[in-house]
């Protein structure tokens, strides 16, 4: 991810503190490839990290890469975040809270 650009919000930066470096590589892959996609991004929108980009990015086997992978996307699921949202016309302050993936 030499070259790569990544930007996140405060509250994202914030909530990745609690994640494992395995976890905060894989969002960053995601973002990258999220970025480069010529879709528009929903959320519906699939993105896929294979372990060979993971093991090119991070200078690490295929091998090695897979099982990281394997072990961050489990406990990734498992992990939440929150933040505030503001909505409505008197922008009333609501909590959203939200997994870092979906499926």
């Amino acid at each position: 991810m030499k070259n790569e650009l990544v930007v996140k919000d405060n509250i994202l930066i914030n909530a990745s503190y609690n994640l494992e470096l395995t976890e905060q590589r894989l969002i960053l892959l995601a973002i990258v490839n999220g970025r480069e996609s010529t879709k528009e991004l929903t959320s519906d929108t699939i993105i896929q990290i294979e372990a060979r980009k993971y093991a090119k990015s991070f200078n690490t086997t295929n091998e090695a890469a897979y099982a990281a992978l394997k072990s961050a996307v489990n406990n990734l699921f498992e992990r939440k975040f929150s933040y505030k949202e503001y909505r409505g016309s008197v922008n009333k302050e609501f909590i959203v809270k939200s997994r870092w993936v979906s499926t």
